[in-house]
């Protein structure tokens, strides 16, 4: 039955049918709403993020703790142990993470390149690691697989370069924003971290890296790519300074939050601007300092290089310091030997010169 209504257009009808219609096209953008809102409880898309806005904040008082070993509360436990593994250091910064909320995939990539694998197997052996770990040289590789067996976790035998290491990680399924990227091959890191982070496609919330610990900052020191870079000559025509980390990963949204060593570590902008400012130092020099030229026992660690240790003391003198630094490189068995070798050395401004430069 129907009823009639009347408008300015005259007579009108409506059945039944007609109204319900009407009504569930009123209701669709309601109901469209509380559906997505029920699959986002139930259903989580894995790694769809492809854009992680960059997050600056700047802190100018003084930091709430120390160090990261005081934030972390791992001092007594840290310096109790005679030589404390880098596997340490990274769970307990991923720990600290994950505490505060930050969701983890346990996914990372690895690369070495030396007698520097040992210290992160305890590391890899953890049942929910996965991704990949790659080992340069073949006796290495080999000592690897020995010792780390893991389904999830890859571990290949191949020499990574500027220019493959994009296709070895794609290769791998590497999330965008894996939890961590290392590497460690004494040789050209700032290089592959360049290669890896212009690339767009990653960008791993901790960066984990070797630095050249016997060149302090403000100095800019890398050995560029070049074929045969992993010819090494066991001297220290090697690796890429603390100061060129922090101007080259500061460019792509990257801060220090510790030095180990000559281990050097990195968190992305907008974890660090959450998790670590004002909490920590954040002066570069203070955390070399902290990390490595002024730390008990560094002269029992590194005793390798007695000829170089007093450039730590030569800050205040840059241009003596740098010139020392160019004729040391200069006469060195690894430069001498390879007439492709190649090296910067600067102490100006972040900008000069790019750090494309690098990659030549």
């Amino acid at each position: 039955m129907t009823r009639p209504a009347t408008g300015k257009h005259g007579t009108q009808s409506f059945s039944m049918p007609r109204i319900l219609v009407f009504c569930m096209i009123l209701l669709l953008p309601t109901m469209a709403v509380i559906y997505y809102t029920l699959l986002r409880k139930t259903v989580t898309p894995q790694h769809t993020t492809r854009n992680i806005d960059k997050i600056t904040c700047s802190f100018k008082g003084t930091p709430k703790f120390d160090s990261l070993l005081d934030l972390l509360d791992v001092r007594t436990d840290y310096e109790s142990q005679d030589d404390p593994s880098t596997a340490y250091f990274l769970e307990e910064i991923l720990k600290y993470l994950s505490k505060r909320g930050l969701k983890l995939d346990n996914k990372i990539c690895t690369i070495h390149g030396g007698n520097v694998g040992a210290p992160i197997y305890e590391f890899l052996d953890k049942p929910n690691i996965g991704g990949v770990a790659v080992e340069f040289y073949p006796n290495l590789y080999e000592d690897l697989t020995g010792r780390v067996k893991r389904k999830n976790l890859n571990i290949m035998q191949a020499v990574v370069t500027p220019h493959n290491v994009i296709n070895i990680m794609d290769q791998n399924d590497l999330p965008y924003d894996m939890d961590l990227f290392k590497v460690d091959i004494d040789s050209y890191e700032c290089t592959i971290l360049e290669a890896m982070l212009s690339s767009g496609k990653y960008r791993p919330k901790v960066i984990f890296s070797e630095h050249a610990e016997f060149v302090p900052p403000p100095l800019r020191f890398s050995i560029s790519y070049y074929e045969y870079t992993t010819q090494f000559k066991n001297d220290n025509f090697c690796g890429c300074s603390l100061q060129m980390h922090v101007d080259l990963l500061l460019q792509y949204g990257y801060r220090l939050v510790h030095v180990d060593w000559n281990d050097v570590f990195f968190v992305r902008d907008d974890i660090y601007c959450k998790h670590f400012s004002g909490l920590i130092p954040h002066d570069v020099d203070q955390i070399y300092d902290q990390g490595y030229a002024k730390r008990d026992q560094r002269e029992h660690y590194f005793n390798w290089h007695p000829d170089v240790d007093h450039w730590m003391n030569m800050r205040n003198d840059l241009p003596t310091l740098k010139k020392e630094i160019t004729v040391y490189m200069a006469k060195s068995k690894t430069y001498q030997s390879s007439p492709q070798a190649h090296f910067i050395l600067h102490y100006q401004s972040p900008d000069d010169p790019p750090m494309k430069q690098l990659l030549k």
